[in-house]
């Protein structure tokens, strides 16, 4: 099975500096995460494993997603400034949730 996590202890979020608005866009941090792994079992599901392809496809499909994660959360950051720029916060809550419900057929546990 596949599922999404948080580690607490790679957070960086000072204590002192923890508002609902930090929280809510670290949450989509998280968010942006669970839409990686929804992209990669819809790309495990579509593809056509043999025994001979079943490693390197398999590898090949998991590096694809994450560096697309990867990418979404660096462009995610820097559009919004770590957050700083409100408006762009607000477009891309919009965006991530939007991708959330697009892949809200595919299951996986959150």
């Amino acid at each position: 099975s596949t599922y999404c996590f948080f580690d607490k202890s790679r957070c960086w979020v000072q204590p002192d500096r923890k508002t609902e608005y930090i929280l809510a866009h670290e949450q989509r941090h998280f968010d942006i995460s669970c839409i990686g792994l929804r992209l990669f079992i819809q790309r495990l599901s579509a593809s056509k494993f043999t025994m001979d392809n079943y490693n390197s496809l398999l590898d090949s499909i998991y590096y694809e997603c994450y560096d697309d994660m990867n990418k979404l959360q660096e462009q995610y950051d820097n559009e919004t400034k770590n957050g700083q720029l409100k408006e762009k916060q607000a477009e891309w809550i919009r965006k991530i949730d939007g991708q959330l419900a697009a892949f809200a057929e595919i299951k996986c546990l959150l």
